[in-house]
């Protein structure tokens, strides 16, 4: 069988200097030091995107780590991104920007390690679609994107269809979005008929920026509520992962 060479997501025990990178991270991420992290995205996507691994491993570690007072343990990877503009020039930013920098230095060093030896698998192999039930959290975030869809606040080619968007966002075939949308109601809303078939039309009034960008910060959050806790990889935060 054909093989092909793909670089897995971290994954096993955790180095030292990967807790210590992960620890200033997360001191970094309370403190709204992140001028490019959305607002609204979970401490637990945060820190998967940044450590390149899934989110039920960070879960894990966080369960080992010492919650911040008033927070309840259970709930510190549920944290959300509020950006503090008013320290993000200050001198304590810049000195956790300069030990982030020392510290990403060393976890590097120790990726670079584990990565030299790929790790082979089959050509074709990909994650399976979902399916199954849909939960509360995955209806509310479709319902959310076909507002906007609808809206034209989305970043997509017009004549996008709507069941194919769907589709690629949720990670499932086009015939598990069909089924859904014929029910006629999603999320407790009524839908438009034959509302799959809809083709994008971007918006392009005054103020059309400002709707694009609510939407999308909307959208990470409500992705976030749906995805995070399969441990499914959810599209990257703004900005570099050293940022």
């Amino acid at each position: 069988m054909a093989t092909t060479i793909l670089l897995a997501h971290r994954c096993g025990s955790w180095s030292t200097e990967g807790e210590a990178y992960a620890v200033a991270l997360i001191q970094s991420f309370l403190l709204g030091y992140y001028p490019t992290v959305l607002p609204g995205t979970s401490l637990r996507v945060f820190l998967a995107h940044k450590l390149d691994c899934l989110p039920m491993r960070i879960s894990k570690k966080l369960a080992q780590l010492h919650a911040p007072d008033a927070v309840n343990p259970k709930h510190f990877g549920r944290l959300r991104y509020v950006c503090d503009p008013s320290v993000l020039h200050g001198i304590k930013r810049q000195a956790a920007r300069d030990e982030l920098d020392l510290l990403v230095v060393s976890f590097d060093k120790v990726v670079e390690v584990q990565r030299a030896t790929p790790i082979p698998r089959p050509f074709n192999t990909a994650p399976s679609a979902r399916a199954g039930p849909w939960s509360d959290e995955e209806q509310d975030y479709t319902y959310a994107m076909i507002s906007y869809f609808i809206q034209g606040h989305l970043g997509l080619p017009d004549g996008t269809s709507l069941r194919a968007h769907l589709s690629r966002q949720l990670e499932c075939t086009p015939m598990r979005v069909s089924k859904k949308l014929s029910l006629a109601t999603l999320a407790g809303h009524a839908l438009p008929r034959r509302v799959g078939t809809l083709g994008f039309v971007a918006n392009i009034e005054a103020g059309a920026a400002t709707g694009r960008n609510d939407a999308r910060a909307h959208l990470v959050q409500l992705r976030s509520d749906c995805f995070d806790d399969a441990g499914l990889v959810l599209f990257p935060i703004n900005g570099h992962r050293h940022a």
